[in-house]
């Protein structure tokens, strides 16, 4: 890590992290902040360089730990304060778990998965061959602001769709 100390960063790190002042009594408060990565935009920017990230994340502690005297009565710690409001603790899984008296679905039944892209509106053909079927299912979205809705489209002459859910946003903000 010989040099990270003097490197320079793209612009825009300082969103996510930064020092500022001290705490009472002379510790250095280093600052992460989760808040911009709920922009997509920036997110994907530091996934795209992690690397360079990291070493500005190494850089920032290296910068705190140079403000650090270990001689006797010297401050000799730091503050790492973590700003999580409106952050998701962990990506939403599937899998295991089975709710109450949950009858409907089982590990052998058949699923389709489907890959939709940001911003993209698809749907999802489920077929009914005999009048009265009863039909279920469950649709599980993984993602940041999911917004989904449910119809029943009728395959006549008039094409008639019958509304089942309203369009309803699940994810980060639910």
């Amino acid at each position: 890590m010989d040099g990270i100390i003097d490197e320079k960063f793209e612009a825009g790190l300082e969103k996510v992290g930064y020092i500022d002042g001290t705490d009472k009594e002379g510790r250095p408060l280093l600052y992460t902040v989760f808040e911009p990565l709920r922009d997509t935009a920036i997110f994907h920017r530091l996934i795209q360089m992690k690397g360079q990230f990291l070493r500005w994340r190494v850089q920032h502690v290296e910068q705190v730990m140079h403000k650090l005297n270990f001689k006797n009565g010297g401050v000799d710690s730091m503050v790492s304060i973590i700003d999580m409001k409106n952050w998701q603790m962990g990506t939403p899984e599937y899998g295991g778990l089975k709710r109450g008296k949950d009858v409907d679905f089982s590990p052998k039944d058949q699923f389709s998965e489907l890959t939709i892209r940001p911003g993209v509106r698809n749907g999802i053909k489920i077929v009914v061959t005999e009048p009265g079927e009863t039909v279920v299912w469950e649709a599980m979205g993984v993602g940041w602001g999911v917004t989904y809705k449910e119809e029943f489209v009728l395959e006549n002459e008039c094409s008639d769709i019958i509304l089942i859910q309203l369009e309803k946003k699940i994810g980060s903000e639910c």
